[in-house]
């Protein structure tokens, strides 16, 4: 059992909890089944609503390329800032979040039509100053392209010539809305390379999967998407505000991830992993 099942502000190296003032009068936190659930964004002022910066790591689902008012998973790595919650981190564990969809799409129709001031108003303000910051990874049809973890810590990667890929893979009408370009995505293979999983403590120290424990799952808390499309010409991005609708912890390593040629969607690799007997 976690000890960290209350108001945890940060873990130190020794495993140890440190709590700050329970946020029962809050009208922002609600019970959900004996969770404390986050309700509307954190401010740069509510430093007690964010005790904990962790990375996460999000994959595709098959459900990514339906256009629908779902929820659905979006490619996603960067430090993320956690609310209290029920669940325990362990060595080697994996993060995936979902997002809202219609939030997604009314981010991509924002990069597609090329509106900055648009773009610098939904980023501009202390609101998002405790929000999850994730970046878009691309994703590369063709097997043998090379991708690397650039500074600004998004997966990208040597992108085919536009006229052949622009259509199936391009941010600015992804996902497409053909059934052809719906099964191109879903058959798609190359190889990922995703950001580790760093996590922090609030003073900001790096701290080892073997230090610390937090409660995770079933969290709610806000997150601010980046966007980064990059192509021959350059680079196109945009930030978008959505909610963590659902945070899974996966126990076990998948070893399909392991491979270097290709990179399956999740779907297929619960496919995997069930032939190859890692459950």
């Amino acid at each position: 059992m976690s000890c960290c099942s209350g108001n945890v502000r940060q873990v130190n190296s020794s495993g140890c909890c440190l709590y700050h003032r329970p946020l029962a009068y809050d009208s922002r936190w609600v019970d959900v089944g004996g969770k404390r659930i986050l309700t509307e964004l954190p401010t740069a002022s509510d430093r007690r609503l964010t005790p904990a910066k962790i990375g996460i790591l999000a994959q595709f689902s098959r459900e990514d390329f339906r256009m629908s008012a779902d929820t659905h998973w979006i490619p996603a790595v960067g430090p993320l800032r956690l609310s209290p919650a029920t669940a325990t981190i362990t060595r080697g564990t994996e993060l995936l979040a979902s997002v809202s969809w219609p939030a997604m799409v009314d981010g991509l129709a924002r990069l597609r039509a090329k509106l900055p001031q648009d773009v610098a108003r939904i980023t501009d303000g202390p609101v998002y100053d405790d929000v999850i910051h994730l970046s878009h990874q691309t994703f590369v049809a063709c097997e043998g392209n090379e991708e690397h973890v650039c500074a600004e810590e998004t997966v990208c990667g040597k992108l085919p010539p536009p006229s052949e890929h622009d259509d199936l893979y391009s941010l600015f009408n992804w996902p497409t809305t053909t059934s052809q370009g719906r099964q191109a995505l879903l058959a798609m293979k190359g190889r990922y390379k995703p950001n580790p999983l760093p996590v922090f403590d609030t003073t900001g120290r790096l701290l080892r999967p073997c230090d610390y424990e937090a409660d995770l799952k079933g969290a709610l808390v806000a997150m601010e998407v980046l966007l980064t499309h990059e192509y021959n010409a350059g680079t196109e991005h945009c930030r978008i505000v959505a909610h963590v609708d659902r945070i899974e912890i996966l126990r076990k390593p998948l070893p399909v991830v392991k491979c270097t040629t290709t990179c399956r969607m999740p779907y297929e690799l619960n496919e995997a992993n069930a032939h190859y007997g890692a459950g």
